[in-house]
This record gives structure tokens, C-alpha cells and sequence, in this order.
């Protein structure tokens, strides 16, 4: 069931169930050591449909 505290627009997510994350939670990784913006940050649990 997805949750619904997670939403998700990435359609090219497996996990992306009708814009919610169907995991039960997610890992947020950074692109850039100490990142200061969410441009530096990234959802590390993506995976690929």
C-alpha cells in the first residue's frame, strides 16, 4: 500500500504508485558533500522501472 506521507512525481520510479511512494520509507541522499540546497540532495532509493 502506497504511503501517504510520501508523495512522488517521478514516473520513471518503479516505486510511483499514482504520485505516492509505495515504500514504507526512503532514503534521501546528497549530490555534493555538506549539500546547503535541494538542488545538492537527491531520493537514493530510486530505482529504475
Amino acid at each position: 500500500m502506497p504511503s501517504q506521507q510520501i508523495r512522488c512525481n517521478v514516473g520513471s520510479c518503479k516505486f510511483n504508485s499514482a504520485a505516492y511512494c509505495s515504500l514504507s520509507s526512503i532514503e534521501v541522499g546528497n549530490t555534493v558533500p555538506n549539500a546547503q540546497t535541494m538542488h545538492q540532495t537527491e531520493c537514493a532509493s530510486f530505482q529504475a522501472q
